[in-house]
C-alpha cells in the first residue's frame, strides 16, 4: 500500500520527456537512476521513496490535446512508514512540481484532488492513507509486536540522523557523531549509537551504547581480546554531566579529549559482554506510538 501522487503540466507548450525526467534527478542528491526509475535513499536517516516515469514509449512531446498535459511520471511513498517519511519526501515532491510548473492529481481518500499542490495537502493525504493502512495491517494481524515510538522521539531520531554529516563536518574529524540506531525489544523500541573504545564522541542521549572494545578490552592470557559490550544511558550519566550539554535534535554531549577519562574507561573496562547482542530494526519498521494505539 503506497501514497502515489500524479502530475500534469500547466502549459501546454512545456516539454517534458525521459531526457528531462533524467537530468533532473541526477542532478539532485542522494537519487539514483534505474533505468526510468529515480529512487532515493538516504543512508542516514533510512527514508527512502521514487518517482518512477512509467510510459516509456509516450513523452508529452507526442501527445495531444488534454492528454499532452499529463505526465508519465509518478511519485511512491509506502504507507506502514513513520511520520518522517513524509517529512523527507514531501520537499522533493514540491521542487518538482516548482521546477516544471505542475498541477497534481492526488486520488487518495483526504487528497488534494485534481489541481494545485500544496504541503499541507501533502501531509493530509498521506497521513490519512497511513493511518488506513496501518488500522488494516492491525486488524488483520492483531497479535503482533509492532516496534513503537512517541511521535516526537522519532522525529527528533530523524533530524539527528538527517543532520549527521553536516555535524560532523562542523565539529571535524577527530570527533565522532554517531547516527543513532534502532532496537527491538519484543516489539518496544529503544535508541543506541555505536562507540568504539571511548573515543571523542558528540554523544546524544539515547537508551543504548554498543561499545566496541580494543584497547580497553580487557587482557586474557596478556593479550587484549577484540568484543563489543552493551552499554545502558545510567551507566554514563553521571560521568557525561560534566561534559558540555548543547540543544540540537536531541539532548547531547561534548564528550571532547585528547585521551579518553580514567572514569569512561573504567566504566567501560567493567562491562560483560552479553550472551546476546540487540536485535537492530530498520527505521521504516518503528511506527509512531500514538498513531498505532489509535487504531488497536
Amino acid at each position: 500500500m503506497s501514497y502515489d501522487l500524479f502530475f500534469r503540466l500547466r502549459n501546454s507548450d512545456s516539454r517534458f520527456a525521459i531526457p528531462e525526467f533524467r537530468k533532473y534527478f541526477e542532478a539532485r542528491p542522494r537519487y539514483e537512476i534505474k533505468e526510468l526509475q529515480a529512487w532515493y535513499s538516504n543512508g542516514d536517516s533510512g527514508v527512502y521513496f521514487q518517482f518512477q516515469y512509467s510510459d516509456e514509449g509516450i513523452d508529452s512531446e507526442t501527445k495531444s490535446g488534454a492528454d499532452a498535459l499529463i505526465l508519465p511520471v509518478t511519485f511512491n511513498l509506502n504507507y506502514f512508514r513513520p511520520h518522517p517519511f513524509a517529512l523527507e519526501a514531501e520537499p522533493e515532491v514540491a521542487a518538482f512540481v516548482r521546477e516544471f510548473d505542475l498541477t497534481v492529481n492526488d486520488p487518495q481518500m483526504s487528497g488534494m484532488g485534481d489541481g494545485e499542490y500544496t504541503t499541507e495537502g501533502f501531509f493530509r493525504g498521506w497521513n490519512a492513507g497511513n493511518a488506513f493502512a496501518l488500522g488494516a495491517v492491525v486488524s488483520a494481524q492483531p497479535a503482533q509486536n509492532l516496534p513503537a515510538l512517541p511521535s516526537s522521539r522519532i522525529e527528533a531520531v530523524w533530524r539527528w540522523n538527517f543532520g549527521c554529516a553536516r555535524r560532523q563536518a562542523e565539529v571535524g574529524n577527530t570527533v565522532f557523531v554517531p547516527r543513532i540506531f534502532l532496537f527491538d525489544y519484543g516489539g518496544e523500541a529503544r535508541t543506541g549509537v555505536a562507540w568504539a573504545d571511548g573515543i571523542p564522541i558528540l554523544l546524544p542521549k539515547v537508551d543504548t551504547l554498543l561499545v566496541s572494545r580494543v584497547k580497553l578490552a580487557p587482557k586474557r592470557w596478556f593479550r587484549s581480546q577484540k568484543d563489543v559490550v552493551v552499554m545502558a544511558w545510567s551507566d554514563l550519566e553521571q560521568i557525561v554531566g560534566r561534559f558540555r550539554m548543547i540543544s540540537a535534535e536531541l539532548e547531547c554531549y561534548e564528550l571532547f579529549y585528547d585521551a579518553t577519562p580514567l572514569d569512561i574507561a573504567q566504566v567501560v573496562r567493567s562491562k560483560i559482554p552479553p550472551t546476546e547482542m540487540p536485535k537492530v530494526v530498520g527505521f521504516d519498521r518503528v511506527l509512531d506510538r500514538e498513531l498505532l494505539e489509535q487504531v488497536l
